[in-house]
């Protein structure tokens, strides 16, 4: 057994393409997280760090439309706010969804026993990624289709009262 003390990847790599079954590594470590090697920014649309998503610029449209509430010309005026208030809701949900799947993914840990090739190592890495990204969407359309599935079913009455007509018997 010939032992190479801390080998530059280019004579890893070499040591590798010669002795792939039998090339081995007195590690004292064999997990990393996730965090250690990896980092992903994410960037949103830029509706989502826009001002007209803000509860401060929704209730402004708020105090106006207070004001017009009745006036049935004003009528997309009067529910602008709403509008907004949903973007802001969907643009959370999107941040959270990503923000919670990467902290679940960061605090997981890549466990191997064995040198592997940095080709490997990456294409390894890049399935991790991969994953990552297709839970983040699916967590993202679950709880979305769970949203609109409430929203559909409850059929609450809501502030433009769009959803129901209040009837009145005269006797």
């Amino acid at each position: 057994m010939i032992t190479v003390n801390s080998p530059s990847p280019k004579d890893f790599e070499y040591l590798w393409e010669l002795h792939p079954d039998t090339l081995q590594c007195l590690c004292s470590q064999i997990a990393v997280s996730y965090s250690d090697f990896i980092v992903i920014n994410s960037t949103f649309h830029q509706l989502c760090s826009s001002r007209i998503i803000s509860p401060d610029w929704y209730n402004l449209l708020t105090l106006i439309n207070l004001t017009a509430w009745m006036d049935a010309r004003q009528f997309e005026r009067g529910i602008g706010d709403l509008y907004f208030q949903i973007l802001d809701m969907f643009c959370s949900l999107a941040e959270n969804t990503f923000v919670n799947a990467y902290q679940l993914f960061s605090a997981k840990a890549f466990i191997n026993t064995i040198l592997i090739p940095e080709t490997l190592f990456s294409k390894q890495v890049s399935t991790l990624i991969d994953t990552l990204i297709t839970t983040v969407r699916s967590e993202f359309i679950r709880i979305l289709a769970f949203v609109c599935e409430t929203i559909q079913e409850s059929q609450l009455a809501n502030r433009t009262m769009s959803n129901y007509v209040l009837m009145l018997d005269d006797n």
